[in-house]
């Protein structure tokens, strides 16, 4: 009976000790820090967001670390060679290879269709090694368009431009969208700003909407020459020639934050789809937004999403589960998105969007969302890893552009400089 009673008695103290066991481990705290930059709305957005996550999951404490732009990268770094890195950090894209190529940060290739299926497809390249491994979760949306003046062409009775249109079709909407108000014979508002200026972000879509690689040879060479440029050059040369698109000697150039787009000098812009919103506000005018235009020999429009940052996971964190569980409810939740909207671009993820679409933003915001929805739809290519150089690339391609423009030289020398200067360039990376 003794031994029973004692048995009895051992039995209740190990339960009790398990139990207390349990309970403290339910209660342990899994402390994760979050470091980003931003201006005070979004650090405000952000923190809200993060107490929210931390009401859901009790267990859980989420630090916040933010500042402005300026030397944070430089922190970030010198906190990674320190082992003293947060868990999760924003990263602006053109870093994330750097930091891939040390081995600091979580590999993320697993977690694309396990947890951010809903992220648009194109939006991974941009954090693609050679191995076809995936560095980092991107973050808000962009992509070349074309902004227009709904007000003007609805004054002038001409039907606006269109989804789902080709370049034949911008040359015949500019057309009448050229005005000469005082008859003198020259044009006082043009119908298309400039096509020798495009964003810098346009130059690879260049190349595959005329169904070109913009590297070729492992990367180890610039594809330029292979057809696609000198097709889209000799085009912004007819808008030129064809008086639907100023000529240099009837640019105005501006100051500030005046264009010729808003300062309504021309009727149509080619543009990066974030910039609209801030041309809204400089102007009275309604202003609508298509896709980039198809090209009619391959029925392509090249048109690719391009990330605004990144979001990486700092690979010797001691809770990678929790970080990961933290950064999908972030990047892809529909109660994320309300609270944080717009303070990291339009959201990479389309639950997010459209949660945002039913939500109470402001008129221009739901415009842009469903602006970026219509081009989602005209997104036909998945880019190329960009390796190192590449945007020293754009900048030379665009500068040669002006050439073109002001024919200084033909056509067909100003693509052979690009490929001969493009070629240099990554010779001198690769080095």
């Amino acid at each position: 009976m003794k031994k029973s009673r004692v048995h009895l008695l051992i039995c209740l103290a190990v339960a009790a000790l398990l139990l207390a066991g349990s309970v403290a481990s339910a209660q342990e705290k899994v402390v994760l820090r979050f470091s980003w930059w931003g201006g005070d709305s979004r650090h405000r957005a952000t923190v809200r967001a993060i107490e929210r996550y931390m009401e859901l999951n009790p267990h859980v404490e989420i630090r916040p670390e933010y500042s402005g732009w300026d030397g944070y990268h430089d922190k970030l770094t010198t906190q990674y060679a320190a082992n003293s890195a947060p868990d999760i950090s924003q990263l602006s894209i053109s870093s994330v290879m750097e930091y891939a190529s040390r081995n600091l940060i979580l590999e993320v290739t697993p977690l694309i269709d396990q947890r951010f299926s809903s992220i648009d497809e194109s939006l991974w390249s941009g954090f693609v090694d050679a191995d076809g491994k995936v560095w980092a979760i991107p973050v808000g949306v962009n992509a070349v368009n074309i902004h227009y003046n709904k007000t003007m062409f609805e004054d002038w009775g001409i039907a606006p431009p269109h989804k789902g249109w080709t370049w034949d079709d911008v040359y015949a909407i500019a057309q009448k969208a050229t005005r000469d108000e005082d008859g003198d014979g020259r044009p006082e508002i043009f119908g298309i700003d400039t096509l020798f200026a495009p964003p810098s972000d346009a130059v690879p879509v260049i190349s595959y909407q005329w169904d070109n690689p913009f590297f070729r040879n492992d990367y180890k060479e610039p594809n330029l020459d292979a057809g696609s440029m000198e097709t889209y050059l000799n085009l912004a040369m007819k808008f030129q020639k064809g008086r639907v698109a100023p000529s240099p000697d009837e640019i105005i150039v501006y100051t500030g934050s005046q264009t010729a787009f808003n300062q309504r000098q021309v009727a149509m812009s080619l543009q990066m789809l974030s910039n609209i919103e801030l041309m809204q506000s400089l102007m009275e005018d309604e202003l609508g937004a298509v896709p980039w235009p198809i090209a009619v020999e391959t029925g392509k429009t090249g048109t690719y999403f391009k990330p605004s940052q990144a979001i990486i996971i700092n690979k010797r964190s001691k809770h990678v589960d929790e970080a990961i569980k933290f950064v999908e409810w972030f990047l892809t939740s529909p109660e994320a998105a309300l609270i944080t909207t717009f303070e990291r671009g339009v959201p990479s993820c389309s639950v997010q969007r459209d949660t945002l679409l039913n939500s109470d933003i402001t008129d221009i915001q739901r415009k842009i969302v469903q602006w970026t929805n219509d081009v989602a739809e005209y997104v036909d290519v998945i880019p190329e890893m960009m390796p190192p150089g590449f945007l020293e690339i754009q900048m030379t391609v665009l500068e040669l552009m002006q050439e073109a423009q002001y024919e200084v030289a033909s056509i067909p020398d100003v693509v052979r400089k690009m490929q001969n200067r493009a070629a240099e360039i990554l010779r001198r990376y690769n080095r």
